[in-house]
């Protein structure tokens, strides 16, 4: 015999057992949980048995978890419309689950499955908020992709993340039309023309030598924006001095151009 489940109260469900197997068995019919008005619920119970004197035992609790509710997730990294010429990317993205913030004795593992341009690359589970997931894109050509992540939860509930692009950026930019203006005592302007949007670091020094051999240890001073038309000022040199100077031109995946020596 049995009764109704209360959301608020303890209820008393009445079986009998079956002698000849010594076995008690009660199975829950979902209807009566239909009274439960949240996606996710955590219930305890524990079995008490008598005999028809009296004599009483009483079982270790039991516990269960009504799980309805889809998992969200979240891409973390890389942003959505980035550009990288990494070996490597690290996919990150966050899983928000009611199942996360449970009794500690309910599995909240998550299956998650890693997709690039829509096609199932590689399985991870976690039992966090996070999922990561490294892949190696040095055999890709550069072009443009998209990722996801598609994750269910130990009650079978699943769902998938948006889909994030990202750009494959190997190429450095090409430096033309480089030139000096505004030659004053102590500065001069040089602007160049870039292939590319990207910033520019004047490396420069009286030692012809060293620029052309190791113009990465020369003093340097970099522009503050990106530009297609890049230029800057070089400040604080000597007067009447010839300076020797290379462009380098980065863009914003951190390739880079060198330009040869100008003065």
């Amino acid at each position: 015999h049995t009764t109704s489940l209360n959301e608020e109260n303890t209820n008393l469900l009445i079986f009998d057992c079956n002698e000849s197997t010594d076995t008690c068995n009660y199975t829950i019919n979902p209807s009566e949980l239909m009274n439960f008005s949240a996606n996710e619920f955590y219930f305890n119970s524990y079995i008490q048995i008598y005999d028809t004197a009296g004599n009483q035992r009483n079982d270790s609790q039991v516990n269960f978890y009504i799980d309805n509710e889809d998992p969200s997730i979240s891409n973390n990294n890389p942003s959505n419309n980035s550009k990288t010429n990494n070996e490597t990317i690290e996919f990150i993205a966050t899983i928000s689950d009611n199942s996360l913030s449970t009794p500690t004795n309910y599995n909240s593992e998550f299956n998650c499955t890693f997709y690039l341009n829509n096609t199932a690359l590689g399985y991870n589970s976690s039992n966090t908020s996070t999922i990561i997931y490294n892949y190696n894109i040095s055999s890709h050509s550069e072009t443009t992709y998209n990722w996801s992540f598609s994750c269910s939860d130990q009650s079978n509930n699943f769902n998938s993340s948006t889909l994030f692009y990202f750009t494959i950026d190997r190429t450095n930019p090409n430096i033309t039309n480089q030139s000096t203006s505004s030659i004053a005592s102590s500065s001069f302007t040089i602007s160049a023309n870039s292939s590319e949007e990207t910033i520019i670091t004047i490396f420069y020094s009286t030692n012809q030598t060293l620029i052309n051999n190791s113009y990465q240890n020369a003093s340097n001073q970099s522009a503050s924006s990106y530009s297609t038309t890049p230029s800057h000022t070089l400040t604080g040199l000597t007067s009447s001095t010839t300076y020797y100077y290379k462009i380098q031109a980065c863009d914003e995946d951190s390739n880079c151009a060198v330009s040869d020596i100008q003065n």
